[in-house]
């Protein structure tokens, strides 16, 4: 009888432990996944269409591109709906699943199946207009005085205004010694030649 109690004990120790277990697996689970395949009207796969999964109480989109076997998975996605899934594919006619509800811990599978489709790509026009000085060569960065005042000087240095140049390190440019810059203003030179020279206008000498 010792034995036999001992057993049983044992077998309903297992059995709570099993359903506590798979309590807790399904507790892990807060969503659901959308996965399957698009082929073409040959049956073979399409690789790199695009998926869309629009929850549309929300407008959240789940976005993937199948892989090179025409399939794809969208995990992670909210419970509930209705979802409007659609594929697209240059070249092949659209498909789209209305009305998708997911369940908790759902993997809903689908299968797009769709054909080639004659369409006209409208014209890609590539237009750019000539705003540079002919006369210069080199890089060189444009800025208005919207973006100077904008522009936090708390030196009241113009080094302030050089951080909007990606090659200026300090008052150097691209490696090249400072001592070669050139300040103007409306035209006017206001260099400092640190008294090389005869007085700049500003008063520097």
């Amino acid at each position: 009888m010792t034995k036999l109690y001992q057993w049983r004990k044992g077998l309903l120790f297992a059995v709570a432990f099993a359903l506590i277990s798979s309590s807790l697996c399904a507790q892990g689970v807060t969503t659901s996944s959308v996965s399957g395949q698009v082929l073409d009207e040959s049956n073979e796969s399409l690789p790199g269409a695009s998926i869309v999964a629009i929850h549309n109480p929300t407008g959240t989109q789940y976005v993937t591109t199948t892989r090179s076997d025409g399939r794809f998975n969208l995990p992670n996605l909210r419970i509930g709906g209705p979802y409007t899934v659609t594929m697209t594919f240059i070249g092949y006619e659209n498909r789209k699943a209305d009305n998708v509800y997911l369940k908790l811990g759902e993997n809903m599978n689908f299968t797009f199946v769709t054909k080639q489709s004659a369409q006209e790509l409208a014209e890609v026009v590539v237009s750019a207009s000539d705003l540079a000085n002919k006369d210069k060569t080199g890089a060189s960065v444009a800025f208005d005085n919207n973006q100077i005042r904008r522009m936090p000087t708390i030196t009241r240095s113009a080094a302030d205004i050089y951080r909007l140049t990606p090659s200026s390190d300090g008052n150097s440019f691209a490696g090249r010694n400072d001592q070669y810059n050139n300040f103007s203003l409306n035209g006017a030179i206001f260099n400092n030649p640190f008294g090389l020279d005869a007085a700049t206008p500003g008063g520097q000498t």
